[in-house]
């Protein structure tokens, strides 16, 4: 190297992850060196070693590391090493999730007509799924086999988020001291009753909601006594009709029990379950109930009328 030449950076301390050559008798020599041994370094390695799945690479890579070098020494740079490929690991997968986990945070079930109108609308969004599971991770690997889709959970409530802040602007809302949300009747954050907007829109969603329930219920009980009186026709036709108005009335009852004890719990919303944060969320799957309710209140009603029409 010349005089004015720059001196070369000193190397990195990395434990360096040979490629693992090992049999039983290093694996027998390795166990039982390690028992044998009182250094905490030894001890760190072997507890590491039994934490590991029993056909982990990993579990070859500390045994070669061991034959290396038998003092164990380099544990501390290895446990540095393994934290942070555990953190980027973390960090690539952060933010995603399955179609579950989208129907948890609108407070919605996974297999219920009103979560699959919502999903398949969100689907079409831009960056919001795909099947880019990360196939050396055998959860994530047997998602993608199975054909699950990847949700972008960062980006929906990224969505919630810019939500929250727009509303919180329109309306006009302060932060008390203490940090927690306080609405103050600034503009048009409340109404005349001291209600917040985001919560009266909520509630009027719920109230269109109950309305929608009790109309539908009007109409299955019109069906299901078509039913009864299809069914005592002498006409085989008839009958078979009958039957099957009463299986289609047995599958609305169910929805309407569903219905019905999401209603319940929306009339008695927690203080926590009031904020703008918290009313975002809610308000999306409020709708979503309504729209399904509304498409199977019309369902009934033509169901009432195409029946009522035979007799």
């Amino acid at each position: 190297m010349g005089r004015n030449a720059e001196p070369k950076p000193a190397p990195k301390a990395v434990v360096k992850k040979e490629k693992a050559n090992v049999d039983q008798k290093d694996q027998a020599n390795f166990g039982n060196s390690l028992k044998k041994s009182n250094s905490e370094e030894a001890q760190q390695v072997l507890q590491l070693y039994q934490s590991l799945p029993r056909f982990s690479q990993q579990k070859k890579d500390l045994i070669q590391a061991w034959k290396a070098d038998k003092t164990c020494k380099w544990i501390s740079t290895w446990n540095k090493s393994l934290e942070t490929e555990k953190k980027e690991t973390v960090n690539e997968r952060a933010g995603f999730g399955t179609r579950f986990q989208v129907a948890a945070m609108l407070e919605m079930t996974a297999d219920s007509d009103e979560f699959l109108a919502v999903e398949k609308h969100l689907a079409k969004q831009k960056d919001m799924v795909d099947l880019n599971w990360d196939e050396t991770n055998p959860v994530e690997a047997s998602y993608k086999a199975s054909k699950l889709q990847r949700w972008n959970l960062a980006l929906l409530k990224s969505t919630w988020s810019a939500v929250s802040q727009s509303q919180a602007a329109k309306d006009n809302l302060t932060m008390s001291s203490s940090g927690s949300e306080v609405l103050q009747i600034s503009g048009k954050a409340l109404d005349d009753k001291g209600v917040s907007k985001p919560l009266k829109e909520f509630q009027n969603v719920c109230n269109s909601l109950n309305s929608c329930k009790n109309a539908w219920e009007k109409e299955l009980a019109k069906a299901q006594d078509l039913a009864c009186r299809l069914e005592i026709k002498g006409d085989p036709s008839f009958h078979a009709k009958g039957k099957g108005l009463q299986t289609w009335c047995q599958e609305q009852l169910k929805a309407i029990a569903n219905l019905r004890s999401y209603v319940a719990a929306s009339e008695d919303l927690a203080p926590e379950d009031t904020s703008p944060e918290s009313l975002s969320k809610s308000l999306p799957a409020a709708k979503a109930w309504l729209a399904s309710s509304q498409e199977k209140l019309q369902e009934a009603k033509a169901k009432v009328k195409t029946h009522q029409a035979l007799l």
